[in-house]
């Protein structure tokens, strides 16, 4: 609400006065009737300076089976959380090998690639599924 998005940066970052300032005029309470576990669903109720009160209810969260993401922005934010961590060609070979996960006969080329990270080379060619 203050800055458009929270990334981990917004955590890993010095608070923002202004993020502070509205978590202190914010509060919570459980849902009545809520249905977690099966679902994670929400109302945010916000009084606006003039005192007028608008609200939002939200009946299933984006990634939740029936709202499910695409894997193009699952894909992004893989890489924008691996880049925290990795160099940028250690990324996308970590990546490679978990999208091979499903045909591997074992972790061997997931293990290497995360190995590999820390020794500022990245093999030439793309690890073996096997």
């Amino acid at each position: 609400m203050v800055t458009g998005g929270v990334e981990v940066e917004t955590f890993a970052a010095p608070p923002d006065p202004a993020i502070v300032d509205l978590a202190r005029r914010s509060g919570w309470h459980e849902m009545a009737g809520h249905r977690f576990p099966e679902r994670f669903e929400a109302v945010v109720e916000v009084e606006l300076a003039d005192g007028t009160r608008q609200h939002h209810r939200v009946d299933s969260v984006r990634g939740a089976p029936d709202r499910p993401i695409g894997t193009t922005e699952v894909l992004a934010k893989f890489r924008a959380n691996a880049a925290r961590a990795l160099p940028e060609a250690a990324v996308d070979t970590v990546l490679d090998a978990c999208l091979g996960l499903d045909a591997a006969t074992g972790l061997n080329a997931l293990t290497a690639a995360l190995r590999c990270q820390g020794q500022g080379e990245m093999p030439r060619t793309r690890p073996s599924l096997t």
